[in-house]
């Protein structure tokens, strides 16, 4: 036999504000999140990297090829900015089932603070 079952109204009442809270808190961190988004892109544009506008998730992908000119992989790419600048990125490569399609690619996470991404961009600037 299916149970059936309703909230009486006192019950409701809390279960409404924390729902509007929910939704209050969630459109805050969507804003912030877009933010951070805004400000890696142009970040990372700076250094001449290409890429398609993320449109979910917390990460970048960026088409590295303008600056290696075929030259090094992802991973040499991020080896080199890691020597060279403190800067971490991900190799491209370890997101395709065939890495080789993903040499021309790095990604890059914005989920960080606004102030970790300037720095990142300082430090990018300074190493070249």
């Amino acid at each position: 036999m299916p149970l059936v079952g309703t909230l009486r109204r006192p019950a409701r009442l809390p279960v409404a504000a924390g729902r509007a809270a929910l939704a209050t808190d969630l459109a805050e961190v969507a804003r912030e999140m877009e933010a951070r988004r805004d400000l890696a892109q142009s970040v990372f544009a700076r250094t001449g990297m290409k890429f398609s506008p993320a449109e979910g998730g917390c990460f970048l992908f960026a088409d590295i090829s303008p600056l290696t000119a075929g030259e090094r992989d992802c991973t040499g790419f991020v080896r080199d900015l890691l020597d060279r600048a403190g800067v971490l990125l991900v190799p491209g490569a370890s997101f395709f089932s065939d890495p080789a399609r993903g040499e021309q690619y790095v990604r890059i996470a914005f989920n960080r603070r606004a102030e970790t991404l300037r720095e990142a961009e300082q430090r990018i600037a300074a190493a070249s």
